[in-house]
């Protein structure tokens, strides 16, 4: 049996695995200005809130990038779902709060259960160009304090050729 992914590479048992992937993901190249801001806005910040893998790796990169090492003992980081959390806990972070359903959805009844503490911190977001603007639109709305910043371009990858798989 074959099968296509455009998911993630893996090894399976009993079925070949093609690693198909169907967007390519691109940092964003801030300038030593815009490096400055978003740097202080996390500074100012007392929560993360991290919607993929992909989001985790950019954010990573750029701490590494500009030299700084956050103790996220202090911070309240939030993820979408359980592989986002692994990917934080790869980078060390321990303490991860998740939502019942790994949807901007199910983050977005996180915050309210938890609005009148989440109220009073600074949140921060580092997300794709092609984030939903759901979850930002919601929280500005119950007046949680949100500053996000695009940390990555995703592109589909158009296929020129054909595939005898």
């Amino acid at each position: 049996m074959r099968w296509l992914t455009g998911i993630e590479k893996g090894s399976y048992q009993e079925a070949d695995i093609f690693h198909l992937p169907l967007i390519q993901t691109v940092p964003i190249s801030f300038s030593v200005k815009k490096s400055k801001e978003i740097l202080t806005h996390l500074k100012q910040s007392q929560g993360l809130i991290l919607t993929s893998k992909q989001a985790v790796n950019f954010f990573f990169a750029f701490l590494d990038s500009n030299d700084i090492e956050l103790d996220f003992a202090k911070y309240i980081v939030v993820a979408v779902g359980e592989a986002t959390k692994g990917r934080l806990q790869a980078f060390g972070v321990k303490e991860v709060e998740l939502p019942s359903a790994a949807t901007q959805e199910g983050l977005l009844t996180l915050f309210q259960d938890k609005l009148v503490s989440y109220k009073k911190i600074n949140w921060f977001w580092p997300r794709s160009t092609l984030s939903r603007p759901f979850l930002a639109s919601e929280l500005k709305k119950k007046s949680i304090n949100l500053y996000f910043e695009n940390f990555y371009n995703n592109y589909d990858i158009n296929f020129l050729f054909h595939y005898n798989i």
